[in-house]
């Protein structure tokens, strides 16, 4: 069987991929507190899969986002493991066409910044010490375990509730969390095609907007609460064009989305409904 390690374990994409895979790998979960050189050495795991990520908190995001990556590169010289390594979509800033691997980026934040930095590390470490490594630059995945200050469970959360909810104009590219971890799989088993330091963008190719999702939610979850909608950006890293470029995705790598969003939407429901929603 083999041996993963695993950062980030507790997020929407670490859950997701810990109870679908987990009978599939021995792996092991590595959190701040733990040391993971000590961990590495002892547990010897064939990939790291990174997925440690601070979004929120700017104070933290200089240690979750780039010096992880650093002491993980660091040791992948030293150990020989293979490494799948989570950036983002936003480290390309915004943009009025979809999103391809070959563009500059253009980071407007300091989340963003980091995460483009840490994409850039892992590429330069990779192709200097021809390192096995791939980053993945996702769009908007979504799903059961999404943080309650998501867009999509705050709608479902408003309009459950009978809140008062506000939706504003932008667009997103939509990714149900089922099909990022299937593909998180198919990287692990298909590692002599990565390139090193290779780069992917994950998305399905289809952005929705704002408005969309929340008469989407409304009618799947069957929600009476009205929303209110407001035609304007209330942030300025809104965007009308949000969406990916996924050539290298399904032509390298063959891979089809098996979700849509109402289907992501669906089976988020199905899965309120059997825990008590």
């Amino acid at each position: 069987m083999k041996k993963l390690l695993i950062t980030g374990s507790n997020s929407l994409i670490g859950k997701s991929f810990l109870e679908k895979y987990r009978r599939f790998f021995l792996i092991k979960e590595v959190t701040r507190k733990h040391n993971i050189e000590k961990t590495l050495k002892s547990f010897k795991p064939e990939t790291v899969i990174n997925l440690a990520v601070e979004a929120k908190k700017t104070a933290k995001m200089w240690d979750s986002n780039l010096v992880i990556v650093k002491k993980i590169l660091d040791l992948q010289i030293k150990y020989k493991f293979k490494l799948i390594s989570t950036g983002s979509a936003a480290e390309y800033g915004r943009r009025n066409i979809p999103l391809t691997e070959t563009m500059s980026l253009n980071p407007q934040n300091i989340y963003e910044s980091t995460k483009a930095a840490a994409s850039m590390m892992i590429a330069g470490y990779s192709r200097e010490f021809n390192l096995k490594s791939v980053i993945i630059r996702p769009h908007c995945v979504y799903g059961y375990y999404s943080k309650p200050d998501r867009l999509i469970p705050i709608i479902i959360n408003k309009l459950k509730n009978a809140e008062n909810l506000k939706i504003y104009r932008g667009v997103q590219d939509y990714v149900y969390v089922t099909d990022f971890i299937r593909f998180l799989f198919i990287l692990i088993k298909s590692h002599k095609k990565w390139n090193p330091g290779e780069i992917i963008n994950f998305g399905s190719g289809k952005q929705h907007t704002n408005l969309e999702v929340a008469n989407k939610i409304k009618k799947i979850f069957k929600f009476k609460k009205n929303f209110r909608y407001y035609n304007f950006f209330n942030t300025k890293l809104s965007s009308d064009c949000w969406v990916c470029n996924n050539n290298l995705l399904k032509k390298k790598y063959k891979f089809k989305f098996k979700y849509s969003l109402n289907q992501g939407l669906e089976e988020i429901k199905k899965l309120y409904e059997k825990n008590s929603f």
